[in-house]
Formats: structure tokens, C-alpha cells, sequence
């Protein structure tokens, strides 16, 4: 649930980078949401008989509300992987889009620094170094007791 608010959190920073584990268990939520949202419509009637729409109307907003933060995640995905937020747009090309899908969101992201940042381990790993080296020694180290190699 983390990854889901994480990225309804971050939709507006266009730098950086998602690792696929936050997409993955966004679109689990998403999806989950959606069905919810769906049975919500149906049970209370909100689908309309005047628009054709395959959705209902909480299911409508909710598709709305999410899409501008769905899109970022993408881009902040292919940022992971090095490419640029440009390549989100083939994913519109209906040849390209599998391609698109299969090879480059679900492929494993950038383990150093790339143009984009450092992956989120990293900011991790560096954040516990830190704080490691913020610890004070209790005594510092006397040369002069150390004898001297012969």
C-alpha cells in the first residue's frame, strides 16, 4: 500500500525514478480500487442510460483523478531503466506497445547512477552510511603508546 501512496505522492516530480516493485504493487492497488469502484457503480446504479459509457461515474472519477499520477509513474519508471519520459508515448502506438510494456517497464532498472538519479537503494544505503559515520568515538588513538615495527 506504501508503493500506491508513493506514487499518488510523487505524480508531480518529473525526475527521478520508480523501481518496478513501486509500479507493480501500484497497479495491484489500482487494479483492486478499480473493481471496487466498479461494484460501487453497479450496486448503486450510477452508470448512465443517456452516455454510452462503460464505466460508471465513481469509476469515471476515480480513473480521472489517478490518470495524471499513473502517467508520471510511468515515465519515473523508464526513467529507472535510462530512457526518456518520451518513450511513455509509444506505449500509444499499438505495435509498440508491447514492446513497450514487456521489455522496458518490467525490465530491471539501472543498478548505478544514470542521468536520472541513483536508484532508491542506493539513497538508502547511502542515508544508513551517514548516519554510521555521525557516530562519535569515545577516545581517539595515542601514537605515541603504538611501539614502533622493528
Amino acid at each position: 500500500m506504501k508503493y500506491y501512496f508513493r506514487a499518488l505522492k510523487n505524480y508531480a516530480v518529473g525526475d527521478g525514478r520508480a523501481s518496478r516493485r513501486e509500479m507493480i504493487w501500484f497497479y495491484v492497488f489500482h487494479f483492486i480500487f478499480m473493481m471496487v469502484m466498479a461494484f460501487l457503480d453497479g450496486y448503486f446504479g450510477l452508470y448512465s442510460t443517456e452516455i454510452p459509457l462503460d464505466y460508471g461515474f465513481l469509476t469515471l472519477g476515480y480513473i480521472l483523478a489517478t490518470a495524471c499520477p499513473t502517467i508520471c509513474l510511468k515515465i519515473r519508471r523508464l526513467h529507472d531503466i535510462g530512457k526518456s519520459g518520451s518513450w511513455w508515448w509509444a506505449e500509444r502506438v499499438p505495435i509498440l506497445n508491447f514492446y513497450v510494456f514487456y521489455l522496458l517497464y518490467l525490465k530491471r532498472g539501472d543498478e548505478c547512477v544514470n542521468e536520472y538519479g541513483a536508484p532508491i537503494s542506493w539513497k538508502k544505503a547511502t542515508k544508513k552510511v551517514a548516519e554510521m559515520k555521525t557516530v562519535e568515538y569515545s577516545a581517539p588513538i595515542n601514537t605515541a603508546q603504538i611501539p614502533a615495527a622493528e
